[in-house]
Formats: structure tokens, C-alpha cells, sequence
């Protein structure tokens, strides 16, 4: 993150200032996992590691974003470590998240409650299996809330709606199976 200046060229007197961050490229983010960045047009889901494929679900279902898409690579990018048999996707591109709440995110309803839009768009699984990815969020929460309370340049506000917004996560998290959001395989298939 950065502080940033805009400084307008035909008229030097216009100043803003913002706060920016920079992003690293998917090559550079590859080498710093010890990966190699893939460069794929299109995947099955079954393609890809499903047990980060369900990490990236989770993740995307608690930032309230439906923006993405593994079959379409659609905000996302794969890298492949060196001794991994299936790609591993990478998420990027939040602004249409719930966390973010551009004020574009919403095109065909702007009434809508953004609360509402949560979906989990990942693969189902079995109860047991669902279960380690739940307890891994939960292993995560502390942390989570704290990246939220002690990001100093969010107001005061906008950390009362992202931590309603974790609030009602982890009441999935915690109790799952009060949820009807496609985590687990029909019992007939489990």
C-alpha cells in the first residue's frame, strides 16, 4: 500500500491524494510461491486442485464475491508448483466484492442488499471433508477481524460492515449445516 498524488499536468494546482496499492504480476506471485504462473484460456474444474479450488470458494464466498470463474478463468490465474499434479487457482480482482462495495457493483439491482449476494460457487464435498476447510477459516478468525480492526485507513464504518459481513461468515462456519449453500454432496453420493 501506498499514499499516492495525483498531480494534473495542465493545471499543477489539482492535487488529490489517495490511497493505492501496487500489485505484483502472476509471474512474480508464481516465483515467490515456488510456482510457475499458467497461462490457460479456459479449465475444467475438475482440472484444477480441489482442495484449493474450495479454499478460494470459501475465501470468495467470505468477501461476498461472485466475480470469478475457474472453467472461464475468469479472475483468476493458476500456477502450478513444481511437485503439483493438479494447477492450484489463484483469485485477483475484488472490486465487485461485497468487502470492497464499489459503488458500480451492483448494476441491475442497486437496491439490493449486498449481504444477500453471498453465493458459494466451489466444489461439493464430503461433511468430513467440508469440515477441515471450515475449521481451517476458524483457525483464521482472530486474525481476519484483526487485518480488518487494525487497517488504519478504513474508517470506522466501512469496519462495522466488513465485520457484519465476517460476522454472518462465520455463523456458516460454525454451524454449516443450518446453511442450504451447496457445500456438501448430496448424501446419496457422499
Amino acid at each position: 500500500m501506498i499514499d499516492l498524488t495525483y498531480v494534473d499536468i495542465w493545471n499543477p494546482d489539482n492535487v488529490v491524494k489517495k490511497h493505492s496499492f501496487l500489485v505484483e504480476t502472476p509471474e512474480e506471485m508464481a516465483e515467490r510461491n515456488d510456482a510457475k504462473d499458467k497461462d490457460v484460456v479456459n479449465i475444467r474444474e475438475e482440472e484444477v486442485n480441489q482442495f484449493y479450488f474450495t479454499q478460494l470458494a470459501l475465501f470468495q464466498y467470505m468477501v461476498i464475491n461472485n466475480d470469478w470463474s475457474v472453467p472461464l478463468m475468469k479472475n483468476i490465474k493458476l500456477v502450478s508448483p513444481g511437485d503439483a499434479n493438479r494447477m492450484i487457482p489463484v483469485p485477483f480482482d475484488f472490486d465487485f466484492s461485497g468487502f470492497v462495495n464499489a459503488p458500480y457493483r451492483f448494476t441491475e439491482e442497486p437496491e439490493d442488499d449486498v449481504y444477500s449476494d453471498r453465493r458459494y460457487k466451489g466444489p461439493p464435498n464430503s461433511k468430513p471433508e467440508m469440515d477441515k476447510h471450515f475449521e481451517y477459516f476458524k483457525s483464521k478468525r482472530r486474525e481476519i477481524y484483526d487485518l480488518v480492526g487494525d487497517f488504519e485507513p478504513l474508517a470506522r464504518k466501512n469496519k462495522t460492515i466488513a465485520n457484519k459481513m465476517l460476522n454472518d461468515f462465520y455463523k456458516v462456519v460454525d454451524q454449516p449445516e443450518t446453511c442450504d449453500c451447496g457445500f456438501y454432496f448430496d448424501a446419496q453420493n457422499e
